[in-house]
């Protein structure tokens, strides 16, 4: 079992998986997280003649809480979509499942040599990387179903994308294009567009009333355009910003990831506009879907929105492992039953729970 911790090492070393080439691990989005979330990033690689395994994870440390003057640490996945990756290298299931209860075996021991407490994982919509472990684990990993997530097929034509649009995405997108909005898609972004942008992005999140925990820092924000290959498309009208969505790109996924808008100019709709316009430039850049995510919520009216432009849906799975029992129920044991949420986890972190990770 080998640590990766380094740039070079770590992506030099995804480039082995062909879904590892997605922007959810890469070391530069872990490293945005690292930074602002002090926390560490850190990448288990586990192989032996059946199958070849990466695991990146932040490490957290757990802040004023020491079990027998030991510091003690936890694990997450990165805001987004993640966890464990397996290479193939037979197609015999019993070879599969032994190497892969062997590794768990060595994980396991690991992460409590390292004082690693437990680890809560955001799993991949769209690689369905929780499928090999969701059988013969569930001693280890306690999984739940978190939400649906909406993606949307770029092989397919644009005439056929189109028809698969909800009727009213339809309407509004032939309104607003009629209306002379100028569309700009912008790889390289100038500082006054990121900055509209932000401001447009906190105002949507007030008037949605969204957790504190999604107001990011703007030097956060700005970190995605300077350090990943990251995309703004924005709707100018009358010469000012009415809308704007930051997409995430890398392999053959592009993600639709923070997004703003003015709503209040009536007929005008940038939203939908956006989604039309980034599905004509991935397909023009060759890639294979548009992964819009999920809402906040079960069929709340987020993910009810992304539903009109695409019926294709990915069951979206988290996973909580705890490495330590003794040292999780001691952790839990120091906080105060008030402020402990039996929903969230780690729950010893339950009044930290409005930051997003």
């Amino acid at each position: 079992m080998k640590v990766i911790t380094e740039r070079a090492e770590w992506n030099n070393i995804l480039q082995k998986h062909q879904e590892a080439s997605d922007i959810y691990y890469n070391y530069d989005y872990f490293d945005i997280y690292a930074r602002h979330f002090n926390a560490k990033s850190e990448m288990i690689v586990w192989e032996d003649q059946h199958i070849s395994i990466f695991w990146p994870h932040l490490v957290r440390d757990i802040p004023n809480k020491l079990v027998n003057n030991r510091r003690l640490f936890d694990l997450i996945t990165p805001y987004g979509y993640g966890g464990p990756l397996i290479c193939y290298n037979t197609n015999d299931s019993s070879d599969i499942q032994r190497s892969l209860h062997i590794f768990m075996k060595a994980y396991l021991e690991f992460a409590k040599e390292k004082n690693y407490i437990c680890e809560f994982i955001r799993f991949h919509p769209l690689i369905k990387n929780w499928e090999p472990f969701c059988e013969d684990f569930l001693d280890v990993i306690a999984f739940d179903y978190n939400n649906d997530t909406v993606s949307i097929d770029l092989s397919c034509d644009l005439e056929q994308i189109w028809r698969e649009f909800r009727k009213g995405h339809r309407y509004d997108i032939n309104k607003t294009e009629r209306e002379n909005c100028e569309v700009k898609i912008l790889s390289d972004p100038s500082e006054r567009d990121v900055d509209a942008f932000i401001s447009l992005y906190y105002a949507t999140m007030e008037n949605c009333h969204a957790s504190q925990k999604y107001f990011f820092s703007p030097s956060f924000i700005k970190d995605h355009f300077s350090q990943l290959s990251a995309i703004l498309i924005k709707i100018d009208y009358c010469g000012k910003m009415i809308g704007a969505s930051m997409f995430i790109t890398g392999g053959s996924y592009i993600h639709y990831h923070l997004s703003g808008s003015n709503n209040d100019i009536k007929g005008i709709y940038p939203s939908v506009l956006i989604i039309w316009e980034a599905i004509k430039w991935a397909k023009e850049n060759n890639f294979t879907h548009l992964h819009l995510g999920g809402g906040l919520g079960e069929n709340d009216s987020l993910f009810n929105f992304k539903r009109g432009f695409s019926k294709a849906t990915n069951p979206h799975y988290t996973g909580k492992i705890i490495f330590n029992y003794e040292q999780y129920n001691a952790l839990i044991k120091l906080c105060s039953n008030s402020n402990i949420n039996n929903k969230f986890f780690p729950g010893y972190r339950s009044e930290l729970s409005d930051t997003i990770i």
